[in-house]
């Protein structure tokens, strides 16, 4: 189906699916794939399709609570920051902008909300913009515009390139028992990937505290 593009593990498939299926939430049956082999297909059920649903709704829910900006105790300036399931493909076109470009390139103009601009050849609609002194990660930026993974591609996903995560510690917790629970995470996020993953990724993953990792 997708011309070798995607070769899947079947070590680390096929046990999810076992899961999936013995919890009811997917159906298989045998049949005849494409280059006349008997294959097992898998498809939703309708408790399935339910359940799927009510998890994507608790994502979207605990998202928008946990977005970056409410997360660093950081309201917009202007408009709004990104909302749940805007860092999807097709809905990801949006931008916030920093103070200082709205009022040097825009001239301070806040008619500029709903506008679109083009960024890099793509356009953009303008939801927001943050309030003077913000920064976060990289000192100096500009804007901010959704980040969008695809993680059944491995080209698109995220596991290619380093991705910092920000959280809050829970009251009580210390910062070796969150690393802790972050690496046993990691060993239990490997076999859902859709295509191989080295067993060493991320192995190292580390937490620090903001003020310690931009202090050095």
């Amino acid at each position: 189906m997708s011309k070798e593009v995607l070769q899947v593990n079947q070590g680390a498939l096929y046990p999810a699916l076992h899961r999936l299926e013995q919890s009811g939430w997917i159906r298989a049956k045998w049949g005849e794939s494409d280059n006349n082999r008997r294959a097992k297909f898998y498809s939703l059920t309708p408790a399935g399709r339910k359940y799927l649903e009510q998890e994507q709704a608790n994502w979207e829910r605990i998202s928008a609570a946990i977005g970056l900006f409410s997360l660093l105790g950081m309201g917009v300036n202007l408009g709004r920051t990104f909302q749940p399931g805007e860092d999807r493909a097709g809905r990801d076109r949006l931008v916030i902008l920093s103070h200082g470009l709205w009022q040097n390139k825009f001239q301070g103009d806040p008619g500029i909300i709903g506008r679109v601009i083009r960024i890099n050849g793509v356009g953009r609609q303008v939801v927001g913009g943050m309030p003077p002194g913000f920064s976060f990660l990289v000192p100096g930026a500009q804007l901010w515009i959704p980040l969008h993974f695809d993680p059944a591609s491995p080209v698109n996903s995220w596991e290619r390139d380093f991705t910092p995560d920000v959280g809050r510690l829970r009251t009580g917790v210390t910062v070796e028992q969150a690393g802790n629970e972050i690496r046993g995470m990691i060993s239990q996020i490997i076999p859902m990937f859709p295509h191989p993953i080295a067993r060493t990724w991320y192995a190292d993953a580390t937490v620090l505290l903001l003020q310690q990792d931009f202090g050095g």
